[in-house]
């Protein structure tokens, strides 16, 4: 009979976490590219930038560029170990927090 249905079908389970704290709406077309890099890379969004501060994983501030106020920054922290650092993107539109692997 019906062609919607299967005596081998499975059950699938769907959980929908609260995403009501997103920040997508903020982040535009950010794009961080490479990601992973070698300590250069670009940060591209179609609202402007204002602000970029890196921090290393212990929350210690590495790097910070003040009243960019560009839609792209190219970032050069190739003086810093490799590993994953948080990058705090200040827009017009509020800030954004990604994360960059430097290998």
């Amino acid at each position: 009979g019906d062609a919607c249905t299967s005596a081998t079908r499975t059950e699938a389970v769907v959980t929908v976490e609260d995403c009501t704290n997103m920040q997508e709406h903020l982040n535009g077309s950010l794009a961080i590219y490479p990601n992973p890099n070698n300590g250069e890379f670009t940060i591209s969004n179609n609202n402007e930038i204002i602000n970029v501060s890196i921090s290393d994983v212990q929350g210690k501030l590495v790097y910070s560029s003040n009243d960019v106020n560009l839609n792209k920054v190219n970032i050069n922290i190739t003086s810093l170990e490799k590993g994953m650092y948080m990058i705090n993107i200040e827009t017009i539109n509020g800030t954004i927090k990604e994360s960059i692997i430097v290998q």
